[in-house]
C-alpha cells in the first residue's frame, strides 16, 4: 500500500507539471509517446518523450518561481519507471495522455488526463493577431 501510495504522489506531481505546461501552451502536436507544446514567446518548444523507460522533458527552463526562461532547451528528466506514455492529440488544444509507472517491487500505477476527469488540461494561450474592421 505505501508503495502505491509513492506512485500516485510521484505520477501527481508529474501530471501537474504537464497539466499546467499544456495550460501555457497554444497548440500540442506529437502523438504515440511524445508530446510536444507550442508555447508562445518561447523560441524553443516544450517536448515530453519516453526513452526505455524514462520520461525526459526538453524545452525551456523553469525558474525558481516556476516561470519558463526563454534560452537554450535543456534536457530532465521527469520520472523513471515508465511502462507507458501514451499521447494523443487529435485535438490540438486539448491533449489527451496516460501514464504507467512501476517501481523496482513491481508496483504499477497509471494515471491519465483524457479531459473527462479532473486530471484533463486544455491548452488556454490563444494566438492574438491584429485585424482591420
Amino acid at each position: 500500500m505505501a508503495a502505491l501510495l509513492r506512485l500516485q504522489d510521484q505520477c501527481g506531481r508529474v501530471q501537474f507539471l504537464i497539466n499546467f505546461e499544456i495550460q501555457q501552451a497554444q497548440q500540442a502536436s506529437g502523438g504515440g509517446s511524445t508530446l510536444t507544446l507550442d508555447v508562445p514567446g518561447m523560441t524553443a518548444p516544450i517536448r515530453y518523450t519516453l526513452s526505455n523507460d524514462e520520461l525526459w522533458r526538453n524545452g525551456p527552463p523553469i525558474d525558481a518561481l516556476g516561470r519558463l526562461v526563454n534560452t537554450t532547451a535543456v534536457d530532465a528528466l521527469v520520472v523513471r519507471g515508465v511502462q507507458a506514455f501514451n499521447v494523443n492529440v487529435t485535438n490540438p488544444r486539448h491533449p489527451t495522455y496516460s501514464l504507467t509507472v512501476r517501481d523496482a517491487n513491481g508496483v504499477t500505477y497509471t494515471t491519465s488526463a483524457d479531459g473527462n476527469n479532473q486530471g484533463g488540461a486544455q491548452c488556454r494561450v490563444r494566438e492574438i493577431t491584429s485585424g482591420g474592421s
